[in-house]
């Protein structure tokens, strides 16, 4: 159950002390998630804790028994109808709560309580004081048939569809996730030239679609992996896999889906993936699954016998 929303002036609050902080936050809300936070929806069992209240624009959690002013979120535009964080100021006031100087567990805190308080969804009942590594699976099937919050793609920089896990991706989603991509933004060329080839994810990053069709995930994340044999290609690696992680997170994802990223038609080598993979996926971060899912058999023993070292 959850009560109406509050609005200013129901309860006694203390405004944002000077000594604040913006966090740098890039989490993104579609628009039911969005109503809800403006309607300020508070689960009947944490109104003795908390005070969320939609406010001139943006969204303001104080804590309800002491008024302090924790978090003031404003919103901008951003694509498929959502919108996402543009500012986060917090209060870094010692006098009024514990400081912490990490940012990312800032960030995570304040989407706890857009999560756990006013959407109402699943998370962890104990307000997270530090960043834990997700839980690591991996097993050997088919990654369109796994059901999820992020499901990850090996693209390729055009964002075009491809063969293996992109091509079959592709196809379980259907016509929807290639009109999604071909909608992102193409990546300015030196000077700003537009490329001869369209670049609309470069390698190493990541770009956020929804899902469609028969995918049984919110959010798809293509990453570009590089091919083997470039420069740097062990760094631009660990870069795509850090780029999909962050951006699940950013999109609200608890449970994601990975596949071999750079090791089909990029022919990456399978024993250095898949330590690269698992050192990704076991940073801390606001996750709490990362499952390896590996259609290949020997992909599937690269990445197992890396495990044990872990």
């Amino acid at each position: 159950m959850a009560r109406a929303g509050a609005k200013p002036g129901d309860w006694k609050i203390t405004p944002m002390p000077e000594a604040r902080r913006d966090v740098p936050s890039g989490r993104v809300f579609d628009a039911e998630q969005m109503a809800r936070l403006r309607d300020g929806l508070l689960p009947e069992e944490m109104e003795d804790k908390w005070l969320v209240v939609w406010n001139d624009g943006g969204l303001d959690v104080h804590r309800s028994w002491t008024g302090h002013h924790l978090y003031r979120a404003t919103f901008e535009p951003a694509r498929f109808g959502c919108e996402r964080v543009a500012r986060l100021t917090v209060n870094r006031d010692p006098a009024q709560l514990k400081a912490d100087d990490d940012d990312g567990l800032l960030a995570a805190q304040f989407a706890w309580c857009c999560d756990a308080l006013v959407l109402q969804l699943r998370r962890g009942s104990l307000f997270p004081d530090r960043l834990r590594a997700p839980s690591v699976t991996i097993v050997r099937g088919d990654i369109t048939k796994e059901s999820c919050d992020a499901i990850v793609n090996a693209a390729n920089e055009a964002l075009a569809g491809g063969g293996g896990v992109d091509g079959a991706i592709h196809d379980a989603a259907g016509r929807q996730l290639q009109d999604a991509c071909l909608a992102l933004p193409i990546v300015p060329g030196p000077g700003g030239t537009r490329p001869i080839r369209a670049t609309r994810c470069p390698t190493g990053e990541s770009r956020v679609t929804p899902a469609f069709g028969e995918l049984r995930a919110r959010w798809v994340v293509h990453a570009v992996g590089p091919i083997h044999g470039v420069p740097d290609d062990a760094a631009l690696l660990r870069r795509a896999f850090d780029s999909a992680f962050d951006a699940a997170v950013a999109h609200g994802a608890r449970r994601v889906t990975v596949p071999a990223i750079s090791c089909g038609a990029f022919r990456f080598p399978l024993k250095l993936a898949a330590r690269i993979a698992l050192d990704a996926a076991r940073t801390p971060r606001d996750l709490d699954e990362v499952r390896f899912v590996l259609f290949d058999a020997d992909a599937y023993d690269a990445w197992r016998a890396q495990l044990p070292e872990r």
